[in-house]
């Protein structure tokens, strides 16, 4: 998906050539240019402490240097706001000229558009042992249950286990998650089509009630 499309082209800047008598921000970060060039952002907070009269100096001390540019997919923008906890971002080209910039909200709607997201269908949340797991396996798994993958995410990795989100389209949930536990991966989601777990309930069931007599 483009996010080009939604891209402020007229963003609000501070323009080191041409300060205004007072800043005011609307965003969690300004941008900073010189002419048109890309000079960085300030914290609002930060802008605050300072005046036109000392930003030039004071902006060595408090910029930070992050944008978007055309080799970054929907994905990484959305993790440079994520990453920056800003909820603006400058899009800029190789010649460190400013382009226009992005507000959150706009990814944010691009990203619930996406096929991941907004598709209504089974998310399978995964742990395998990371010695043992490779997402060429699971796909060629899912693949051979005629289930359609829609995206994987990893949410969490360490030295022993990794934890991955699937979301898929399906003929049949339960057959696709006894076949994922024969190859050891453990489902952490619940799902009401699947039949291991309602067997464990009733055997949990029955030994409550042999216990209680």
């Amino acid at each position: 998906m483009n996010w080009f499309s939604v891209v402020n082209q007229n963003p609000g800047i501070i323009d080191l050539s041409n300060l205004p008598k007072n800043f005011e921000v609307k965003f969690s970060h300004a941008i900073i240019t010189e002419g048109n060039y890309f000079k960085g952002l300030m914290q609002a907070e930060d802008l605050k402490l300072s005046t036109p009269k000392r930003l030039a100096k004071d902006l060595p001390l408090y910029a930070e240097y992050f944008f978007a540019s055309e080799y970054h997919t929907l994905l990484d923008v959305f993790s440079l706001f994520l990453k920056h906890e800003s909820n603006i971002l400058p899009v800029v080209d190789d010649k460190n000229l400013l382009i226009g910039s992005l507000e959150f909200e706009a990814i944010l709607d691009l990203f619930n558009e996406t096929e991941f997201v907004s598709h209504e269908t089974d998310s399978l949340l995964l742990k395998k042992s990371t010695a043992d797991f490779s997402y060429a396996e699971i796909s060629q798994i899912l693949e051979s249950l005629n289930a359609q993958i829609l995206g994987m995410f990893t949410c969490e990795i360490n030295n022993n286990t990794i934890e991955f989100l699937i979301k898929l389209k399906h003929q049949g949930l339960n057959e696709i998650l006894q076949t994922l536990r024969r190859y050891d991966y453990e489902i952490l989601s619940k799902h009401e089509d699947d039949a291991y777990s309602d067997s464990l309930k009733d055997r949990s069931n029955y030994l409550t009630k042999f216990l209680n007599i």
